[in-house]
């Protein structure tokens, strides 16, 4: 996947134009499957109304548009498996899931070597 492309029309300091990039990127990236959990997990959002990331209400580490667990992601055994698996040499530091592309890339990566099970949401859909 291409970590740097980004919507230019798209402030990443608010979620307008975020729903469109979100169901963009899936699209590109043949990640379909994605679309209704992060709708689920987020409502396509990935800021408070403060502009803070969002944060799982529920007590939980997840955070972002992907509602990814920052408690325990990025996970580098799961990157190794993902490199592996792949053949990228993607590490820890090629993540931030604080903001929109890190977050929605470490998603990327967790769907593409787990499916959807990381996901509350999948349970629902």
């Amino acid at each position: 996947f291409q970590t740097e492309e980004v919507a230019a029309d798209i402030d990443f300091t608010t979620n307008d134009g975020l729903q469109r990039h979100v169901i963009q990127f899936l699209l590109d990236q043949n990640a379909t499957a994605l679309i209704p959990i992060i709708k689920c997990e987020s409502e396509f959002k990935h800021f408070e109304k403060t502009g803070e990331v969002l944060r799982n209400r529920e007590g939980s580490s997840a955070i972002g548009v992907a509602q990814i667990m920052s408690s325990v992601h990025p996970d580098p055994q799961v990157l190794k498996r993902y490199n592996k698996r792949f053949g990228t040499d993607l590490s820890v530091k090629d993540f931030d899931i604080t903001t929109v592309s890190g977050n929605l890339e470490y998603s990327l990566v967790l769907y593409k070597l787990r499916g959807l099970r990381d996901w509350e949401c999948a349970k629902y859909i």
